[in-house]
């Protein structure tokens, strides 16, 4: 979400700067894939079934600079989101699609 208003607001600046152009904007943000913490949730890692080795996850806190939330949806700034393994019993999701 940062990203985005962050856009907006080049686009603005772009917009008043040279009001008669076109900007073309192109991001590059491979440099961004390896700029995890150790223990980042981060999908390449993840198993895809509930056996395998996993990172260990830690309790993160949203960012106080997040931007404001959609409507109807809770201010989540500040707070501690607890990462957590969540298993699913495949056998009964199994018998379930033979049913």
């Amino acid at each position: 979400m940062q990203l985005i208003k962050q856009i907006k607001d080049t686009i603005l600046v772009f917009k008043y700067t040279y009001p008669n152009c076109i900007g073309v904007f192109m991001f590059n943000r491979s440099s961004a894939h390896k700029g995890f913490a150790e223990d980042a949730l981060n999908t390449n890692s993840m198993n895809v079934n509930p056996k395998g080795k996993q990172k260990r996850m830690c309790d993160t806190i949203s960012p106080l600079n997040n931007l404001d939330p959609a409507p109807n949806e809770e201010d989540i700034c500040g707070q501690v989101q607890q990462m957590c393994l969540v298993t699913i019993k495949i056998q009964s999701a199994k018998r379930k699609q033979k049913e």
